[in-house]
């Protein structure tokens, strides 16, 4: 009878600690922090070189008119 009672205690324990154990590892993540990213820096793209073909183009154009 004594054997008996080991065996169920220790089943029941281990049973328990599984139990406990996937409990523990189930919990989710806390939220990420949600700080807002930071500003941009310039942006260059095509139309700042486009801006600057334009400029001096007309810079071009301006000086073949004073000669």
């Amino acid at each position: 009878m004594k054997i008996m009672n080991k065996k169920i205690i220790k089943s029941f324990l281990f049973v328990v600690v599984l139990l406990a154990v996937t409990m523990v590892f189930a919990q989710t993540p806390s939220a990420p922090n949600r700080t807002p990213p930071p500003p941009p820096g310039v942006p260059i793209d095509g139309g700042l070189f486009a801006l600057i073909g334009v400029a001096v183009g007309y810079g071009l154009k301006k000086l073949r008119i004073k000669k």
